[in-house]
């Protein structure tokens, strides 16, 4: 596989939380903080009441941006990848069940929620990475941009 993927998939996996960024309804990114999600080799999924912003948002407009970032002590060592890519909303009840499996791994109570309130209350976006913009300060200072062929 391509070492640039492998990085970026390792990094995401141990990424605990991302930024999320949508486009408004005046045409302006919004983004925001959220974690724990499920990374499947770039592909990310994400839960989320289906009332939210996002869910609004990504139904006007499903182009989305994720950013990760690394704890760094200095420049020499700050690395990010972001995420470029189509969100959609989940529809099949047994995919996002095992999603669901997945981020309980990763942090336990969100299976409670599912239990308590149903799928009725709460859905799981997915996000299709179609290319992402990898920085390693430590290797360059030049970001690599890289088409993900799904």
């Amino acid at each position: 596989m391509d070492t640039i993927i492998d990085e970026a998939v390792d990094f995401v996996e141990k990424a605990e939380a991302a930024l999320f960024i949508t486009i408004n309804e005046e045409n302006k990114p919004d983004s925001r903080l959220i974690g724990p999600f499920v990374n499947e080799m770039l592909t990310v999924y994400i839960f989320t009441l289906l009332s939210s912003n996002k869910i609004k948002q990504i139904e006007n407009n499903q182009n989305i941006s994720l950013y990760f970032q690394n704890k760094f002590e200095n420049t020499k060592e700050y690395k990010s990848i972001s995420l470029y890519g189509i969100a959609n909303k989940m529809e099949k009840q047994d995919d996002k069940n095992k999603i669901m499996e997945k981020l309980e791994i990763k942090s336990k109570g969100y299976k409670d929620w599912i239990e308590k309130d149903g799928w009725e209350k709460w859905t799981i976006i997915k996000v299709q990475t179609e290319y992402l913009k990898y920085v390693n300060n430590s290797k360059s200072h030049l970001p690599i941009f890289k088409q993900i062929n799904n």
